[in-house]
């Protein structure tokens, strides 16, 4: 594996049954060359575990000479606390940052004790904060999950949260492009349709102050927004990844996708089309959060893309340079590289 640009398995990040570097995930390190993983609570017992874990997988990594794993967990707060009570701190949830008398130095400390968790067992990407615009009629899950129903509220929240976690080395990912804040519906069992009519300006005020705080990366999600792309979620959208992310609003970190094994997407599209479409439409990370055997389904679908000119080199150098460019900031032991790359504006 020494040919990490040409290696399309980077571009694939994979859940783990358990508590331990099991031969699965091993062999499919070493044989296929996978080296982006993410953590649930079923990978969590306690802290000397996760450290252990997380250790195997980077050892396991540079055996197999891939470059540093990119490990990447959800530690929003609230309910969504992978590393919680006993053995960490719990979080407050992002409602209860926006209920404070000031709730930027609560989003602050919220931030601080999630990387201080997460540099301690060797964690390099948090998949917070999210900042979508709670509107009222959502499902509670998202409820407790933003910060409110007032953009300059979430926008201010989600840039303090992103400015203090990554002060302390830990990569921010601001979510759900462009904003799920009018869904009714959750996307882990279907898709959900923005209509036309609805306005996304608002919703687009967190993201665009995220990017101008240099946040890291950016997760979409398994919606359809009419007025952006018609019939087309933001997963498989060109239009929204590519034309309003990157070149309208000027992103430049890593962009993953969410789980493509969510309702929104395995129930009306196979995996290995969920996978192409994904990263043709500008996803540098593509999650598979829990069968391992889908992740290699869509690798060597994108194989096969590759081979027969479907996918243009530059589409992967492009992606596979963003990658290494995060793994160089935030991935490396080299701490005096992170500080200085902390001080200036990611490169295009």
């Amino acid at each position: 594996m020494t040919n990490c640009n040409l290696n399309l398995s980077q571009f694939l990040m994979i859940g783990l049954p358990g508590f331990v570097l099991n031969d699965e995930t091993l062999l499919n390190i070493t044989n296929c060359g996978i080296c982006n993983f993410i953590l649930f609570k079923r990978n969590v017992l306690h802290h000397n575990q996760l450290k252990l874990l997380c250790t195997q997988l980077k050892e396991a990594c540079k055996n197999a000479g891939l470059p540093p794993p990119i490990i990447a967990v959800d530690q929003e707060g609230g309910e969504v606390q992978r590393l919680g009570p006993p053995r960490w701190p719990k979080l407050i949830s992002n409602r209860e940052v926006g209920r404070q008398l000031n709730p930027i130095s609560a989003a602050q400390r919220q931030a601080t004790e999630a990387a201080l968790a997460l540099k301690d067992c060797g964690i390099p990407l948090n998949l917070a904060p999210v900042l979508d615009i709670y509107r009222g009629s959502q499902e509670t899950l998202l409820q407790e999950r933003s910060y409110g129903s007032d953009e300059r509220l979430v926008a201010d929240c989600g840039t303090a949260y992103i400015g203090t976690l990554q002060s302390h080395g830990i990569a921010a990912t601001a979510k759900h492009f462009p904003g799920i804040g009018s869904v009714t519906t959750d996307p882990h069992h279907t898709r959900p349709v923005v209509p036309a009519e609805l306005s996304l300006e608002s919703e687009l005020l967190p993201f665009i102050e995220a990017i101008d705080a240099n946040v890291a990366a950016m997760m979409t999600s398994h919606v359809v927004y009419e007025a952006l792309d018609s019939g087309v979620p933001a997963t498989f959208s060109y239009k929204i990844a590519h034309e309003l992310l990157r070149e309208r609003l000027g992103f430049k970190g890593i962009l993953l996708t969410d789980d493509l094994e969510m309702g929104g997407i395995h129930t009306m599209d196979h995996i290995t089309d969920a996978g192409i479409r994904a990263f043709q439409a500008g996803h540098d990370l593509l999650l598979v959060c829990h069968h391992q055997d889908q992740a290699l389904d869509i690798i060597a679908a994108l194989e096969l893309e590759l081979k027969q000119g479907r996918i243009p080199l530059e589409r992967i150098a492009e992606s596979a340079r963003r990658l290494q460019r995060f793994r160089e900031r935030y991935c490396s032991d080299d701490h005096a590289q992170n500080e200085r790359l902390d001080t200036e504006d990611p490169a295009s």
